[in-house]
């Protein structure tokens, strides 16, 4: 395996870091493509989270899902993320110091 490589997929990455004993951020283990899934999650890890593309990125169309939003809201966010061809995209906790 490339690792390299491999670190450009965030589930990947997720996933071998936890296998190497590396503490990672609550996030989605599985790439998340609707809203009801994205609110699942949220609720679980707690607000706030982001929504981001699971292959690269660079941090554009990222966005950040508060308390409170609604399912009509999260409709509207996945799709501004997926619309920048950021699909599949993964949720993380948004962790505060």
């Amino acid at each position: 395996m490339c690792y390299a490589q491999a670190m450009g997929d965030k589930t990947t990455a997720r996933r071998l870091a936890e296998e190497c004993g590396v503490p990672v951020v609550p996030g989605s283990k599985d790439p998340i493509t609707d809203a009801q899934s994205a609110l699942k999650f949220a609720k679980g890890a707690g607000f706030p989270v982001i929504l981001k593309a699971a292959m690269g990125g660079g941090g554009r169309g990222m966005r950040v899902v508060h308390q409170g939003t609604t399912q009509d809201k999260a409709n509207n966010e996945i799709p501004n993320v997926v619309t920048l061809g950021m699909r599949p995209i993964v949720a993380q906790q948004i962790v505060r110091t």
